[in-house]
């Protein structure tokens, strides 16, 4: 079982670090990262787990970073959590992420919404709460029935509750990344909305900034999509990731382990290989 792109309870997941290697566990040899959002506060309890149930458990994180066109999500693995907290990058992206729910929230009492702050925040277990969490109180507020109405209706660009979030640069974010030791990989590279061609052209850039890997498969992605996702990455010298980007909920249709075509996610990828896995 492979699957490098997981989330938890620590940051926007439904299932705690330590279910998520349980669902490893069920086969031999498995590789599992655990990559919550601007957090690090679910690893050691994945990477305790991981050791009592035989798996074998990669340090992860992902994390939000501006870049020419818009947002960008960096996947960093391998690296040391000390070294990395104490860059303090992270700390100030849940900040910022923590001002924004706030805003957020007074815009919907404003608007007379049924919803209280400190409600919310306090029955989140995780430190980097989020758009999601907010999703999951509309649903037991009942003014949603879903995590995707919830974003339809109300969350997302464009809807009445959706305010941006500033991001660090993406230089910042990968030389965080880097100055922990680890491999700094661009997650999803397909969601970012610009064209293959501009990816091509991006991807030489992200190398000179220190990016090491780009992540081919992911639920966004078909089986060609990946493919050439793929060849474009090993043309540059970037290693190639995949992950299910699993967060426990039915909805997304997102299948711990799989790929988007229904398929095991191969144990070939370059990252692993990189790692002498």
């Amino acid at each position: 079982m492979i699957d490098l792109h997981l989330h938890s309870t620590a940051s926007d997941g439904r299932l705690s670090p330590t279910d998520l290697i349980r669902k490893g566990a069920t086969e031999a040899d498995s590789i599992l990262a655990l990559t919550d959002h601007d957090t690090l506060s679910g690893l050691q309890e994945f990477t305790l787990a991981a050791a009592e149930l035989g798996v074998t458990a990669l340090t992860g994180v992902e994390v939000s970073a501006e870049f020419s066109h818009g947002e960008l999500h960096l996947l960093g693995y391998n690296f040391d959590p000390v070294r990395l907290e104490a860059v303090g990058l992270l700390a100030r992206i849940r900040e910022a992420r923590e001002e924004r729910n706030r805003r957020i929230f007074r815009s919907m009492t404003a608007d007379g919404l049924p919803v209280d702050y400190h409600e919310w925040r306090e029955a989140i277990p995780g430190p980097s709460p989020g758009r999601p969490h907010i999703a999951d109180y509309f649903i037991q507020k009942g003014i949603a029935g879903s995590r995707r109405e919830a974003f339809d209706r109300f969350l997302s660009e464009g809807r009445p509750y959706h305010l941006p979030r500033e991001n660090p640069p993406l230089d910042e974010c990968v030389n965080a990344i880097l100055s922990a030791g680890g491999i700094p990989t661009v997650a999803h590279p397909w969601s970012l909305k610009i064209s293959f061609s501009t990816l091509s052209e991006l991807i030489p850039q992200w190398k000179e900034i220190g990016i090491m890997g780009m992540e081919i498969i992911h639920p966004s992605v078909n089986r060609d999509q990946s493919s050439r996702l793929g060849l474009l990455a090993r043309d540059n010298g970037l290693v190639c990731s995949g992950g299910s980007d699993f967060h426990g909920v039915p909805e997304d249709r997102r299948f711990f382990g799989k790929t988007s075509w229904g398929k095991k996610i191969p144990r070939d990828l370059s990252l692993l290989v990189h790692l002498g896995l």
